[in-house]
C-alpha cells in the first residue's frame, strides 16, 4: 500500500471496481520425479480503477464530497512465471522468477489514453528490480 492508494467505499457516484483474469500454465515432471517444471501467465482487465483527479488536494480543504474529486478508468495487469523444483534427493527447494506488468488508464489524460488503447506503466513497476 502506498500513501496514494484509494480505499473508499462505493456511491452512487463511484461504482465498485471489478476484473477479469484468465491464466494458463503447464508443468512437467521427470520421469523419475526427481524434477518440476512450470510455466504459468496471465491476463487482468480491471474496470472502474479510481484515483483523484489531476490537481486535486489529498486532504479535504476543499467543499465538495470525496467523491466529486475522483475519476475512474481501466487498467490492465499481465505476466508470467517460470518455476523449478527439485524434489528429491539431499538438497531440495525449488527457483523461480515472475515477470508482471501492471497498467492503468485513469484519471482525465490517462481516460483519454485508454480509450486510444494507450496504457502507461505505474511508477513503483519496476521490472528486474531487485529489493
Amino acid at each position: 500500500d502506498s500513501p496514494t492508494d484509494l480505499w473508499v467505499p462505493s456511491t452512487g457516484k463511484v461504482r465498485p471496481m471489478y476484473s477479469r483474469q484468465a491464466s494458463a500454465g503447464v508443468f512437467k515432471t521427470t520421469n523419475n520425479r526427481m524434477y518440476t517444471f512450470s510455466v504459468e501467465s496471465y491476463y487482468k482487465i480491471m474496470d472502474h480503477v479510481i484515483e483523484y483527479k489531476e490537481y486535486t488536494p489529498f486532504i479535504n480543504t476543499s467543499p465538495g464530497s470525496w467523491d466529486d474529486k475522483v475519476i475512474a478508468g481501466r487498467g490492465r495487469s499481465y505476466g508470467g512465471e517460470i518455476m523449478l523444483e527439485k524434489k528429491k534427493g539431499t538438497t531440495r527447494g525449488w527457483i523461480g522468477y515472475t515477470l508482471s506488468c501492471t497498467e492503468p488508464a485513469a484519471g482525465q489524460t490517462l481516460g483519454t489514453l485508454c480509450q486510444l488503447g494507450i496504457y502507461l506503466r505505474v511508477t513503483a513497476d519496476a521490472a528486474n528490480r531487485q529489493l
